[in-house]
């Protein structure tokens, strides 16, 4: 669900980008793998994959980036190194870019593809 606000919030009509087309999907659980019958839907498109910034998410984000790159997507990783929320704890994922200070909030524009 965050994702897809975010995706939204890009396209609001108080942003200068207007254009961003991109449609969030879920993988709920860091042992998930993409199923092989989903992945060519992934060829030739950008992804970018927003991983719990956990070691358990890191090592989900290295096995989807390997599926989604034999299929020829284009593959990078969101990093929420840094990011801060209001309350002052670390964001760890993307729902907590919903409760970012001011700063965070800030670093994190264009955060989408």
């Amino acid at each position: 669900m965050a994702a897809h606000y975010l995706a939204l919030w890009e396209q609001a009509t108080h942003h200068t980008r207007r254009d961003a087309k991109c449609s969030p999907v879920a993988m709920l659980g860091a042992s998930q793998r993409i199923h092989p019958d989903a992945l060519p839907m992934f060829a030739g498109k950008r992804v970018r994959i927003f991983g719990h910034d956990d070691e358990a998410g890191r090592g989900a984000v290295e096995r989807w980036a390997r599926q989604l790159e034999n299929v020829g997507a284009y593959v990078d990783a969101f990093n929420f190194s840094g990011l801060v929320k209001a309350d002052e704890s670390p964001a760890k994922d993307v729902n907590d870019c919903l409760a970012l200070n001011a700063d965070g909030f800030r670093q994190t524009e264009g955060m989408l593809p």
